[in-house]
């Protein structure tokens, strides 16, 4: 009896030791976790100077293909190439490419005036964190264009968080966040990110919905227009969705441009608070054909040094609203920008600004021209330029706009020119003539059309 049992389980001996043999045969991290890769499993080497492109993207396709997971990226220096359609490396779904704080991607120098060094196409559940990206803008090879990106994130890609990384030195943003037709990125959070010395913008946001900016730097921005660290800005017919973004906390600085630009923005949800905007060479914060928005609890100060190069532009401001309407300038500390602290000119109607502290700028605290029902209310204002106009102390509310005392005076002396026809036809003549002169520099005014007060707040 005993020896039948021996038998019976003797088959189980070699199953077992093959089982032990192909144990050592598979890398103990794959064991633990087989979705998750490191690049030098694939044939990356660092710090080389060969080509990694193949071996990274051969790590994202099998941590996708494997259901989703890390690519690990250890310490060193990985170069990596734009392919002829200007993409280096292609994301996939659910992969998270988790950088050491010492390794660093580096694309080679190439002619396009577009391309990215990681595209994001309509992807969801992707992750970036850790390390640096280096673009070539210092050995670039071509001139044309301004589109070459770090990171693209393209199309309905959705639930894209990056943090902790520095972007830098690349020819176009270092990061770009735009539509494929109308389809546009949906939740995309982007914290404690550094983007420093890129040729466009530091972040470029096209298109999209429910993004998180917080907690990040966006500085040294220069080469080519608009220089911004932020720029929201759609493109035309300017009808994609960008709605529901809130830029939080972040330092905004030493950039050529604005530190941040809203433009053909339309959307009440469009939010920038508790942001550090500051020594920008064109102003602090640009509304260009932006409506609705809040600009609110924010330091911007510093900014607009650029009026000394060129004073026939409206640089120089820390608040600056062209065509805008409906925005909310609020709560914010405005100090020492070059020209006025708040600069609202031509169609601007139904903003307000309000409790913000205007302090030490160099000409007036508060600039309006060509605005309707622009309402300011209990704002901090002193130590501005070219108070003797009293700039400062008239700016409050209900205070009456220098285009409609015209209007009364010449309404006045219309009655009273044709009361005066009565008995002396000449005067009465000359009073109507007066009158609808007057009347055209009104409409001059509230039009926007002139300004001949250019020195004196209104």
């Amino acid at each position: 009896m005993k020896n039948m049992r021996k038998k019976k389980y003797r088959f189980l001996l070699p199953i077992a030791l093959c089982l032990a043999l192909l144990s050592f045969a598979i890398p103990y991290d794959q064991v633990v976790n087989a979705a998750d890769i490191n690049i030098t499993k694939t044939g990356a080497i660092p710090n080389d100077g060969k080509l990694d492109t193949n071996a990274i993207q051969r790590a994202i396709d099998d941590v996708a293909s494997s259901g989703g997971g890390i690519v690990d990226i250890p310490a060193g220096t990985y170069d990596v190439a734009v392919d002829t359609d200007g993409t280096a490396l292609t994301m996939k779904s659910n992969v998270h490419i988790r950088l050491a704080e010492d390794s660093v991607i580096e694309l080679r120098p190439n002619d396009q005036g577009i391309y990215r060094m990681f595209f994001l196409g309509d992807v969801d559940n992707v992750a970036f964190s850790g390390g640096t990206l280096v673009g070539d803008r210092s050995a670039h090879e071509g001139t044309d264009g301004e589109w070459g990106h770090g990171i693209q994130i393209y199309g309905h890609a959705t639930n894209v968080e990056i943090s902790r990384m520095t972007f830098k030195n690349f020819w176009g943003d270092g990061i770009e966040i735009s539509s494929r037709d109308s389809n546009v990125p949906d939740g995309v959070k982007i914290n404690r990110i550094t983007a420093d010395n890129n040729r466009r913008q530091g972040l470029s946001i096209v298109a999209g919905r429910n993004i998180q900016v917080t907690n990040s730097v966006f500085k040294n921005t220069n080469g080519t227009p608009p220089s911004a660290g932020i720029d929201l800005e759609r493109d035309p017919p300017y009808d994609k969705r960008l709605e529901n973004v809130t830029i939080t906390n972040n330092v905004l600085e030493n950039n050529e441009g604005y530190g941040l630009a809203f433009v053909y923005v339309d959307s009440h949800t469009i939010h920038a608070s508790g942001n550090k905007i500051r020594n920008n060479k064109e102003g602090g914060v640009f509304l260009g054909n932006a409506n609705k928005t809040t600009v609110r609890d924010n330091v911007i100060s510093g900014n607009g040094s650029k009026i000394k190069d060129d004073a026939t532009q409206n640089f120089g401001s820390g608040v600056f609203l062209n065509y805008s309407s409906e925005n909310t300038i609020a709560g914010n500390d405005i100090d020492q920008n070059y020209r006025y602290g708040i600069h609202a000119l031509n169609g601007v109607n139904d903003n307000v600004f309000k409790e913000n502290k205007i302090t030490n700028n160099k000409s007036e605290a508060i600039k309006l021209y060509g605005d309707a029902n622009t309402r300011i209310i209990d704002n901090q204002i002193s130590g501005n330029g070219n108070e003797h106009t009293g700039a400062d102390h008239s700016l409050t509310n209900g205070s009456i706009k220098l285009e409609y005392i015209i209007l009364a005076i010449a309404l006045i002396c219309l009655g009273a020119g044709a009361f005066t026809l009565k008995t002396n036809k000449r005067i009465g003549y000359g009073m109507i003539v007066f009158s609808i002169f007057m009347i055209l520099v009104s409409g001059l005014l509230v039009t926007g059309m002139v300004d001949p007060f250019s020195t004196i707040s209104r």
